[in-house]
Formats: C-alpha cells, sequence, structure tokens
C-alpha cells in the first residue's frame, strides 16, 4: 500500500463519520414531529397499560392475518370506479409476475383455510353492514370464504400497479398496513381507513371519470345508508333498532 492510499483511507475515515452525523441530523429535522407522535404513542402505551382503551376484554391482541386480505378488498370496492378503468396494467402485472401471482394465491387459500376469524360482535351485532359479511364467511356459506381469494389477490396486485411509489415504499406500505390491521380481531371499516386514505392519495394521474364514478359511488352508498338508517328500523325486545357502519 502506498504513502497516498494510505493518507485517502484515513480521510475517508475520519469524513464517514462527520458526514453520517450530517444525514442523521437531516433526518431527525425532517422527522421530528413523526418521532414525537411515536414517542407520544410508546408513552400512552406503557402509561395505559396496553394499547385498548376501554372494553380490554374483548379487543384482544391475535394474529388475524386475514385482514390483511379484507383491507384489500375494501380498497378493491372502494376504489372500484377507478380500478375498471386501470384493471389493464393489473393483469400485465400478474401475468409478468406468475410465479408470485402463484404465491399469491396459495398464501390467500392458506390464509383463508386456516386464519379466518370472527369476533363474535360481528355475529350477533346485526346493525352493521359488517355483519352480513362476517356471518356470510363463517355461518351462512362457509365455502364462500374461497370464491373470494381472486378478488383478495386482485385487489393487491392493483395497488401495487397503480401506486405512484417505488418497490420499497410499497413494501414498507405492507408492512404498516399489517401492522395497524393483523393485530385486531374485530373486523371494522374504520381500521381500514388511514391505509385506504394513504393509497388513494398516492394513486397515478386521475382522469375526469375516474373521480366522476367514485363520486356516484360514494353517494348511492350513503344514500341507501341514510335510507336503511331513517326509514327502516325495526322493533326488538331492547327498543328501535337502525343499520348504521
Amino acid at each position: 500500500m502506498d504513502e497516498e492510499d494510505y493518507f485517502n483511507r484515513e480521510e475517508i475515515s475520519k469524513i464517514l463519520p462527520e458526514r453520517a452525523l450530517a444525514h442523521l441530523r437531516t433526518i431527525v429535522q425532517r422527522c421530528f414531529f413523526y418521532i414525537l407522535i411515536g414517542l407520544g404513542f410508546l408513552t400512552f402505551v406503557v402509561l395505559n397499560d396496553g394499547i385498548v382503551v376501554g372494553d380490554r376484554a374483548n379487543h384482544q391482541v391475535c394474529l388475524n392475518l386475514a385482514q390483511f386480505l379484507y383491507f384489500g378488498l375494501y380498497t378493491g370496492v372502494f376504489l372500484f370506479p377507478i380500478m375498471v378503468t386501470r384493471i389493464k396494467s393489473t393483469f400485465d402485472l400478474m401475468k409478468s409476475q406468475a410465479a408470485l401471482t402463484g404465491i399469491a394465491v396459495m398464501g390467500a387459500l392458506a390464509i383463508v383455510h386456516w386464519k379466518t376469524m370472527m369476533h363474535w360482535y360481528l355475529l350477533t351485532d346485526n346493525r352493521h353492514y359488517i355483519h352480513y359479511f362476517g356471518s356470510a364467511l363463517y355461518v351462512w356459506y362457509p365455502t364462500l370464504k374461497y370464491t373470494l381469494v381472486p378478488l383478495y389477490v386482485l385487489s393487491w396486485f392493483w395497488i401495487f400497479a397503480n401506486l405512484k411509489q417505488s418497490n420499497a415504499s410499497k413494501v414498507f406500505l405492507i408492512f404498516s398496513i399489517g401492522v395497524s390491521v393483523i393485530p385486531q380481531l374485530l373486523m371494522e371499516f374504520r381500521y381500514f381507513v388511514p391505509g385506504f386514505i394513504y393509497i388513494r392519495l398516492h394513486l397515478n394521474a386521475f382522469q375526469w371519470k375516474d373521480l366522476v364514478g367514485e363520486f356516484i359511488l360514494y353517494a348511492v352508498i350513503n344514500y341507501l345508508t341514510f335510507y336503511q338508517f331513517l326509514y327502516q328500523p325495526w322493533e326488538t325486545s331492547s327498543g328501535v333498532q337502525r343499520i348504521m357502519w
């Protein structure tokens, strides 16, 4: 090793820690408020002795892998008008990644077969839309859950094909959604909202017909919900009951 190489290595050994520290300082500055939120959450968990607020007995942490599949279907349903106009790119991705598609289908089938879990709230409280979905999968038509596997897989491939993010960001998105929904036994639409909003905000450019279709879909859903709530109540021993989200 000549003298020039020695001094170059010595300079690099001095510069690297300085640059690493500078990058770390930049990251902390840019992510300062995210770090505060994370620390606040950890403080809450410690002081609260857990993440649950309220009925701890019926809100236990579990490994409900099917929630990940339900999230994909939820996204596909509520973005359906946009999904149908961009379905070709999804099929192209699935064809180009045939092995990955096969693995996804087999994985989804395994989850559906062994990890379909329903909270007893969903099976007994018929005032919510999700009761009828859960009862159909778990009680009324148990084989129906297998027929939904292609829709689960298609929805997730559509998300991947249409997000204007790097592959690393997409992988991190999957991880983040999994962390937020998989530990929940109770399936509720509100658990899916943060991930859905992120996906909706990071889709590729829209055409006017996408937005019109989306508006019509949401208007119809809201109209039917309000109509059922206002005009189709039913009587029980505990009083008047109404359908709600």
